[in-house]
């Protein structure tokens, strides 16, 4: 896999697992949380500024795969 789709993929699955792992009024679960909300979303904007710059990443060797289509 490439990396900006493990930048996609992984935060919001960590999350998750911190939910059910972490105590929910625990502070570092909170900061966790923000922690990972702000990865993908930089992960995302720098998806969308490869896809503007023309550098599409693939997933795999054929069109289907292409993750902007995500």
């Amino acid at each position: 896999m490439s990396a900006p789709v493990l930048t996609l993929l992984l935060p919001p699955l960590l999350a998750a697992a911190g939910a059910l792992v972490l105590p929910p009024r625990w502070r570092g679960s909170w900061a966790l949380h923000a922690a990972l909300a702000l990865v993908s979303l930089l992960a995302a904007l720098r998806l969308a500024s490869l896809v503007l710059d023309g550098l599409t990443p693939t997933l795999g060797p054929t069109d289907p795969f292409r993750v902007d289509a995500l």
